[in-house]
């Protein structure tokens, strides 16, 4: 008798640890939701890396404005002089 308590009162702890166990990943998984919702870091990344593009492009296009200032054959522009202004 005394074997088969110990045995179920084995099993019994093993359920609740499994269930522990099951609880703690649950609440790692809703503390990772939680953190991802709070803390929007990956779009806020996501969106400096837009931003950094877009500032990308509108630095390509202040070159290209400037090249066509100076006169810059480079970029396939038109150098300077031969817009047709005499």
């Amino acid at each position: 008798m005394g074997i088969r308590d110990w045995s179920r009162d084995q099993s019994r702890n093993i359920k609740t640890n499994n269930n522990l166990r099951l609880a703690t990943c649950d609440q790692s998984q809703v503390a990772c939701y939680a953190t991802a919702k709070r803390t929007t870091t990956c779009d806020l990344r996501s969106v400096a890396g837009r931003m950094s593009q877009v500032a990308g492009r509108m630095s390509q296009v202040a070159s290209r404005t400037t090249c066509k200032f100076k006169g810059c054959e480079g970029l396939g522009e038109v150098p300077g002089g031969t817009h047709g202004h005499g």
